[in-house]
């Protein structure tokens, strides 16, 4: 049989479903494992592999080192145990995810290849204080040397080797610092000195951020950091945005994309547009703005009256609105999901804008709402990417 032309292939739980409908003698998981790994030498132009929640052997990597395109891999929460020969990989780009379970740090080797690009890891197998092995590993050698993106859990900022890592990736221009579940425990209570000290310059082709203000202020956004970004997500807003725009502006003039995600941010006890007219202000060159809140603390009624009173302006491109309801609060009377009126209307009033979502979910959790407020993020960790610029 001839090879077939292939750019990616996945493997995941809900693929077993869609093997069952040409071969039913496929029953269990292992079987449609085997078989996925016996056939994928018929894919020689494979570039992508994703696996979840399976085990996997030296034998499937075995298979896979075959694959001479092969750049890209996702693993999460994958049990692996044995020999594995991750070393031979020469990837561009990799996720880690979910906990890890087999032989402890197996992955390691897979992350001292000096090819990667784009780097997504939160494949934390102890509490969440634990740094884990990947901090000690990515602060050590110069296998990060082309490391443009990074996506690591925020409370990594708070281990000493922290700052050494980033020392050691001097081509980074994307940094993603996830925020942890809140319900999880955590002694790591964020102090002004318990943010690492970044050395000048060290950060100097940063260009775009997505993080907790305190990390920001404390870190980034000061005059000697050297740091020039075009994209900010801030993802705990708590305070009053006057003050943090002011700092952002004074540091990122040239400010493109900006995200906020106010969590428990009280927008109700704020006139309903100074501070969203205060960001189009401080920011000329803004391209896109993207706001997640708890609609719980900002009503519909008042978001309608929030956006057809500020005057937008002309190089604005894009406008997300995502509200949801935060947890564990009884839900309220039903809403609009979209609101086509309110998107034309401000169509109608901004002709520049070319993409418009405001959308009140119910069922979005604050975690996703994060996500989705940090669009500008270059690099999907689940495989599709999309140009920053």
């Amino acid at each position: 049989m001839d090879p077939v032309p292939c750019q990616k292939v996945v493997y995941l739980d809900r693929l077993k479903t869609r093997f069952n409908l040409e071969m039913n003698d496929i029953v269990h998981e292992k079987d449609l494992l085997e078989m996925v790994f016996q056939n994928i030498s018929r894919f020689p132009n494979l570039r992508s592999f994703s696996a979840q929640q399976v085990s996997l052997t030296g034998a499937h990597f075995d298979s896979l080192s075959g694959l001479k395109y092969l750049t890209e891999m996702h693993l999460e929460r994958c049990q692996c145990t044995g020999e594995l020969g991750l070393a031979r990989f020469q990837l561009k780009f990799l996720s880690l995810h979910g906990k890890m379970t087999g032989t402890h740090g197996w992955w390691i080797p897979i992350l001292k290849s000096p090819s990667i690009q784009q780097l997504s890891y939160d494949a934390v197998c102890g509490p969440v204080e634990d740094p884990e092995l990947f901090l000690p590993v990515l602060s050590t050698g110069p296998h990060m040397q082309f490391l443009r993106t990074l996506r690591i859990p925020s409370f990594a900022v708070f281990f000493p080797c922290f700052a050494l890592a980033l020392s050691r990736c001097p081509l980074l221009e994307n940094l993603h610092l996830v925020i942890p579940d809140l319900s999880a425990p955590t002694t790591l209570l964020p102090t002004p000195d318990s943010y690492p000290l970044l050395s000048p310059g060290s950060l100097s082709n940063l260009r775009a951020i997505s993080a907790p203000f305190g990390f920001l202020e404390h870190c980034i956004l000061k005059r000697d950091s050297g740091v020039r970004l075009t994209h900010i997500t801030i993802s705990d807003m708590l305070r009053y945005p006057d003050g943090i725009l002011g700092l952002v502006k004074d540091t990122c003039p040239d400010l493109e994309e900006l995200g906020l995600s106010m969590h428990q941010f009280p927008l109700d006890s704020y006139p309903h547009t100074f501070w969203l007219q205060a960001i189009f202000n401080a920011f000329p060159k803004l391209r896109g703005l993207h706001i997640a809140y708890d609609s719980m603390r900002f009503p519909y009624e008042h978001l309608q009256k929030f956006l057809k009173a500020v005057t937008y302006p002309a190089t604005l491109r894009s406008l997300y609105i995502v509200a949801f309801y935060a947890q564990g609060v009884s839900e309220p009377s039903p809403v609009p999901r979209r609101m086509p009126e309110l998107v034309q209307h401000i169509k109608d009033y901004a002709s520049s804008i070319a993409e418009i979502e405001i959308t009140l979910d119910k069922s979005i959790s604050w975690k996703d709402m994060y996500i989705r407020c940090s669009k500008w993020y270059k690099w999907d960790p689940y495989g599709s990417r999309t140009p920053l610029l």
